[in-house]
């Protein structure tokens, strides 16, 4: 079996079509790959309401990149994908070298990503992240959680969501320990934080400088090529920008 560099997952809905097009013909389209990679879109089911389940199958037939499983895709089942995950890298993937991890809404800008993980290549137990440390628990609005589920005032040590990398050493054992720590619906937290609390031995390397979430339309390529992970919901900003990174990285391209 051809060694992976890395095996790269992303959150995504079922509905959100035009953004996992968007990573096909972007960062995500292997004429790009300095390093070999495989990308995944890991998603749940259609709520009962939506009509989409169809159209799922049509793109899985076509991309052969979709990882569907068995719960109602919302946002408070995210652990379930976040674990999911875990499971189907450790089962079908474990040779990959690294796992990244990214929300649809994400540029990965692979070529600093793949130059800075070339560096790496003999670490174990590590995630690399944007770290979040002494987080304080939201009891009110989007990130709400209730006393009764979690009682402490602080998260954790854990990675924001958003994009992270881990290496692949870590799949197995975040997995099996999650049978052993309850279910948190926050799944940056329980995935980045309360099992590997649970282990001990896991290390957060902190990538902090490298993530850009304020997202800007003035951003240009020169700008973005200092960053690994930005931000972006707009279509025809991020094909500029991937433009603008490309060019910068490789020279023209068509």
């Amino acid at each position: 079996m051809k060694k992976l560099f890395a095996i790269v997952y992303v959150h995504s809905a079922p509905g959100n079509y035009k953004r996992r097009q968007l990573i096909r013909e972007t960062w995500g389209n292997p004429i790009y790959h300095i390093c070999p990679i495989k990308i995944l879109f890991f998603i749940g089911l259609p709520k009962p309401k939506e009509d989409t389940q169809w159209f799922l199958k049509q793109e899985s037939d076509t991309y052969k990149d979709i990882i569907q499983e068995n719960y109602y895709d919302d946002y408070h089942n995210l652990t379930y994908k976040a674990v999911g995950a875990m499971k189907w890298v450790s089962e079908y993937c474990s040779h990959a070298r690294f796992i990244i991890k990214t929300d649809d809404d994400i540029v990965v800008n692979i070529f600093l990503l793949f130059n800075y993980l070339d560096k790496q290549m003999l670490t174990t137990n590590t995630i690399f992240c944007r770290v979040w440390s002494r987080m304080l628990v939201m009891r009110e609005g989007k990130w709400k959680v209730d006393v009764e589920d979690y009682p402490d005032e602080l998260y954790p040590r854990y990675c924001s969501g958003s994009a992270f990398v881990m290496t692949s050493d870590l799949a197995q054992k975040l997995y099996n320990t999650s049978h052993y720590v309850p279910f948190f619906w926050v799944d940056d937290a329980y995935l980045t934080g309360f099992l590997p609390r649970k282990l001990t031995n896991v290390t957060h390397v902190s990538l902090q400088k490298y993530y850009h979430f304020q997202f800007s339309l003035f951003m240009t390529g020169s700008t973005a090529k200092k960053f690994m992970f930005i931000h972006s919901y707009i279509e025809l900003f991020t094909r500029k920008l991937w433009r603008d990174i490309v060019k910068l990285e490789v020279g023209s391209i068509s």
